[in-house]
């Protein structure tokens, strides 16, 4: 415990050199401590050693075989590194992840789909995670369909019409409502698994999705665009929900987003959700009228931009083939890879990085110095 209290005081100093010799040091003492593995695995990815953090995550798990969180870490350090279809193998372990609500879902009856032909039989896809995982893995509906029969998908509730615009589907049901009859089922994230996907064959033709017909607050929402016409519109979220694990990492402080507000010519639209006030810049509050992710897709497609750090909003903007600058932390998740500012994924994707950890402040500069330059 000491030595970790002593890691952890390094890392806080900057010394991450001396913390690496600490934490190697109480791993031979105690090649299973897990809080030391945990520790040294982040300093490794702050220190930019890729390598031995693979290293390191084989050595525990042939100390503590079979260490499902080790797994998962591992499938996490492919994907990151582009190493896509060992990371999709890998990735299927998430399954045995316990008490995470991250990997949980309600267990589904029949045969998982293995990516054969399927004509004359019925297949679920069934939602798992978060919405922006929906929104990013629906892309694989018509290639889904052009293998055979019927496809239903189950979505969640606040996503479902919007999902419903995806071609290949012939069936949306919401999260909560009676499923119909299936022959097979796979969970979304699954199938890039199935298709064997790789980096220059992943899906990305956009748009794959595109505002529903029905959309609960049109009238509302148009008459709250027109106000900002002859202006550059502009989308904007700062910070993620704060259930989700990792949101500190992802969100900014809305402070850090200020200097945006040197842009002349912009009338900027706060999309962030749940509301936040006050709001970092002067701006028009959409989130009262954004019922549901047709809502959302209907605002969304009034922008000429959008601004946002690692959430829903994001893919649902990269789904819809909008202009898009995504702001990501030093350590970012594994989907949107390492040391590149393009996104395989989303074509109208930009990617702005922190140099380090917290450097929020160098992100919003870039961001404001490409923006005056290109206005």
């Amino acid at each position: 415990d000491a030595r970790l209290d002593l890691a952890e005081c390094l890392i806080r100093e900057g010394n991450l050199e001396g913390a690496r010799r600490n934490l190697e040091k109480l791993l031979r003492q105690d090649p299973a401590n897990e809080g030391a593995f945990n520790k040294l695995h982040h300093l490794l990815f702050l220190q930019g050693d890729l390598e031995a953090m693979g290293t390191e995550i084989e050595r525990r798990l042939n100390v503590v075989p079979g260490c499902v969180q080790t797994l998962v870490l591992r499938s996490f350090l492919s994907l990151r590194l582009g190493n896509m279809p060992l990371g999709w193998d890998q990735y299927e372990v998430r399954f045995r992840v316990k008490d995470q609500p991250l990997f949980q879902n309600e267990p589904f009856q029949g045969p998982l789909w293995s990516g054969d032909p399927f004509p004359g039989k019925t297949l679920l896809l069934h939602w798992e995670q978060g919405f922006g995982d929906t929104l990013m893995f629906i892309r694989y509906a018509p290639r889904v369909k052009a293998l055979g029969g019927r496809v239903v998908v189950l979505a969640q509730r606040q996503l479902a019409d919007l999902v419903a615009t995806c071609p290949g589907i012939d069936q949306v049901v919401a999260q909560g409502d009676p499923l119909p009859p299936y022959d097979l089922q796979l969970p979304l994230l699954s199938l890039p698994r199935v298709f064997r996907t790789c980096l220059a064959s992943i899906p990305a033709e956009v748009p794959y999705l595109d505002v529903p017909a029905k959309v609960p607050h049109r009238e509302q929402l148009a008459q709250v665009l027109a106000v900002s016409e002859g202006r550059a519109r502009i989308g904007y979220a700062w910070s993620g929900h704060p259930a989700y694990l990792n949101d500190k990492n992802r969100s900014i402080p809305a402070a850090a987003l200020a200097p945006l507000a040197e842009l002349a010519g912009v009338a900027w639209h706060s999309f962030q959700m749940p509301p936040v006030e006050p709001r970092p810049l002067p701006s028009v509050p959409l989130s009262s009228l954004l019922a549901d992710f047709s809502d959302t897709a209907y605002a969304l497609s009034g922008m000429d931009l959008v601004v946002t750090v690692d959430t829903a909003l994001a893919h649902a903007a990269g789904a819809l083939g909008i202009p898009t600058l995504l702001m990501v932390p030093f350590d970012p998740d594994w989907r949107w890879l390492l040391g590149r500012a393009d996104s395989p994924w989303y074509p109208t994707l930009r990617i702005y990085r922190q140099p380090s950890p917290g450097d929020w402040e160098s992100v919003v500069r870039d961001i404001l110095g490409d923006l005056g330059a290109s206005s």
